[in-house]
């Protein structure tokens, strides 16, 4: 007899954001059950076809007695659909990416409901977290956090970490990967070769960093370079070198970026400010470091903790990129 399934949600088929995807993949490989729609990413007919769409599929699967997973913060077409299972049906749970208040960003669908923030959706919820400085702040606010993932998995098949970009280094490296765009890391622009050598990869509004020799440009999610010899991942954003400053900066203190997920994928050790959220764990796993200032590397990093350090990483890399950090939790829920 077929195993009936548990839980229940939706796969938006044109999703741009890799954490989401994974998400939805993880979870389809258990007692989860989604309904596919393509998100028309602004208020259209499209967008009301879709809202009325997943209005039912949610209707049919509260009678059958499952459990909404949903991803916050939701596109707009899930939002009716979201509260229908809050109403009828036991707490969905919400896997938390963002909280975007803290990031000084609007949500235009929850602004709609009159619930900007999120907040009066997320009382209403069973909450998994990124780690235990977020879920401080979301207890603090009177949610109902039920576990924490602490990074998210990088769920591939490892053929697909593709081995086309390749790169050598000899002295200690370091990348910083994802937006470089002035307003969210202008702080690239202070790096110099004091510090250490670094490789920046993404996305950028500024002709000096994209003029820079140690620009690298854009490579797709699935196929990150393979970087061979001592090599960190920095995870670091904001307005300066020297503290987690401006409105990103600070939102590392709460916050699991992707791109952690992203260097263990890779096998590189973290470089993270002391700090930001995930410090205090990537020191007792003894995946990386914890700094003060960015001019702290020379004094900080050195081939033997690379070494060392690498091998710790392999070990997690495996449970990431197999989608294990996530599958493990559903099964206490």
């Amino acid at each position: 007899m077929k195993k009936a399934k548990k839980y229940f949600g939706f796969l938006d088929e044109f999703e741009l954001f890799r954490a989401r995807k994974v998400v939805n993949q993880i979870l389809s490989r258990s007692d989860y059950r989604y309904l596919s729609y393509i998100s028309a990413r602004e208020f259209n007919l499209r967008a009301v076809l879709n809202t009325l769409k997943l209005a039912g599929f949610t209707i049919r699967s509260i009678v059958k007695r499952r459990t909404l997973v949903f991803q916050f913060p939701p596109p707009a077409e899930e939002i009716l659909p979201i509260w229908l299972a809050i109403i009828f049906s036991k707490s969905p749970v919400a896997v938390v990416h963002d909280l975007d208040h803290l990031r000084n960003i609007v949500n235009r669908g929850l602004r709609l409901v009159n619930d900007s923030n999120g907040f009066k959706m997320l009382r209403k919820c069973r909450l998994i977290s990124h780690n235990p400085a977020m879920t401080q702040y979301l207890r603090s606010e009177g949610f109902n956090v039920v576990s924490e993932l602490m990074v998210f998995d990088y769920a591939t098949n490892s053929e697909d970490l593709k081995k086309e970009f390749y790169i050598e280094v000899i002295e200690p490296t370091f990348v910083f990967a994802g937006n470089l765009s002035s307003a969210k890391s202008s702080f690239v622009q202070e790096l110099n070769s004091d510090f250490g050598e670094f490789l920046l990869f993404g996305k950028t509004n500024s002709e000096r960093v994209a003029s820079a020799t140690n620009y690298k440009g854009v490579f797709e999610s699935d196929c990150p370079p393979r970087i061979v010899g001592p090599c960190f991942g920095l995870v670091w954003d904001g307005e300066s070198i020297d503290d987690l400053k401006g409105v990103f900066g600070e939102y590392l203190k709460i916050n699991s970026p992707f791109k952690v997920s992203l260097y263990l994928a890779m096998g590189l050790p973290l470089l993270v400010h002391k700090t930001s959220a995930l410090s205090d764990w990537v020191e007792t796993m003894d995946i990386g470091v914890s700094i003060h200032r960015l001019q702290d590397i020379p004094s900080t990093i050195s081939y033997d903790l690379w070494l060392r350090q690498s091998r710790q990483v392999h070990h997690l890399r495996e449970r990431l990129t197999k989608g294990n950090m996530l599958a493990s939790l559903f099964v206490e829920l």
